[in-house]
């Protein structure tokens, strides 16, 4: 045993300091510990020689220099920017050159675009409507108007305009400044005749309806139309027409016209028949053309029937407009005799007041 551990500590001394320093910590490590009983010499015979303590000690650090590496390259594929890029290196970021824009010389830059104008316009208007200060919408609008601006949209939208503002003249001459741009172009057509209709130009409009009538025979807002065109020219088609929209689309404006148009020829027994027909057929028939029947009756001398319709109305009505013109009717008829029977209070049986055309083109048209 002694002379074993002798050699162990010659062995070292022989060794290079740098080795011997940690080959020392090995070997001191690997000092056995002889447990009481045991056999010294079976302990020391375990106890590995310097050489292979290097050996071992050499293999755990390329071991750890291995895994080391292995990490590195992981972490540098998962991420490859963040490998590349040194610890705490900042990239430098563009110099963009910015300069302060104000809103107006933005607007004054990006109007010379044409397309760009007509968005801006519209923007403006909307936030000029929205502000209350309609008049300001009409005035831009104006100005694009006189400067020859050609874009439909800016034009009806100040069409509509003049129309809400009561200067109906001034809307009529930009619908028909659209027409002329556009004369392919029916969306507006039907809101022409109206503002004709409106003026008492019933040939206008007619000539304005004439080539959609044609082109679109079975809409019924445009057959509407024209029915009251025809009958401000007493034109003999529009009962046709009128018939025409009843087989498409039955309401009660429609028979009442036509009832109105046979009551003009003294055609007392077709206009009775005609709504006795749209009462049966029609919602709420009684209500909307009851009244009207009821001056049918009255002029054919059947007061009695005129007296019996207008009690079971009165009965039925809901709406106090209905029943306060009930009342009336009713009254005439037990006071006054037949003259003085009121007309409906649709205004049939006389000459209709044109009803608005809608906005735009109907949906057939566009």
């Amino acid at each position: 045993m002694p002379g074993k551990m002798l050699k162990i500590f010659i062995l070292m001394l022989l060794l290079p300091a740098s080795s011997r320093a940690s080959n020392a910590a090995v070997a001191v490590s690997t000092i056995p510990v002889v447990p009481p009983g045991s056999n010294p010499a079976a302990v020391v015979s375990t106890v590995p020689a310097p050489g292979a303590a290097s050996g071992t000690s050499s293999r755990l650090a390329a071991d750890t220099a291995a895994a080391k590496a292995a990490t590195e390259a992981a972490a540098a594929k998962a991420s490859p920017r963040t490998a590349a890029t040194p610890p705490g290196d900042i990239r430098p970021q563009p110099d963009l050159n910015l300069e302060p824009l104000e809103l107006d010389k933005a607007i004054e830059e990006v109007s010379r675009d044409t397309g760009a104008a007509v968005v801006l316009y519209n923007a403006v208007r909307e936030i000029y409507i929205r502000q209350g200060k309609t008049r300001k919408a009409i005035s831009l609008l104006a100005t694009y108007d006189r400067n020859r601006g050609t874009d439909p949209s800016l034009l009806n939208s100040l069409a509509n305009l003049y129309e809400q503002a009561g200067a109906q003249d001034l809307a009529l001459k930009v619908h028909e400044r659209v027409a002329a741009l556009d004369p392919d172009n029916a969306r507006n057509r039907p809101v022409l005749a109206e503002l004709y209709m409106r003026q008492g130009d019933y040939k206008k409009a007619r000539s304005t309806l004439e080539a959609m009538s044609k082109a679109y025979p079975d809409n019924v807002t445009l057959l509407r139309q024209m029915s009251v065109i025809q009958r401000g020219l007493n034109d003999w088609k529009a009962e046709e027409t009128v018939k025409k929209v009843i087989r498409l689309d039955p309401q009660c404006s429609d028979y009442q016209l036509l009832a109105d148009l046979y009551f003009q020829e003294k055609k007392y027994d077709e206009a009775a028949r005609t709504l006795e027909a749209g009462m049966a057929k029609v919602p709420n028939g009684d209500q909307c053309l009851g009244p009207t029947l009821s001056s049918v009756y009255f002029q054919q001398g059947n007061k009695s029937g005129a007296s019996v319709l207008l009690t079971g109305l009165l009965l039925k009505a809901k709406d106090p407009v209905i029943k306060a013109d009930i009342q009336i009717r009713l009254k005439a008829l037990s006071d006054l005799g037949p003259a003085a029977l009121p007309p409906a209070s649709t205004g049939y049986l006389n000459v209709p007041t044109p009803k608005a055309a809608p906005p735009s083109a109907p949906a057939a048209v566009r």
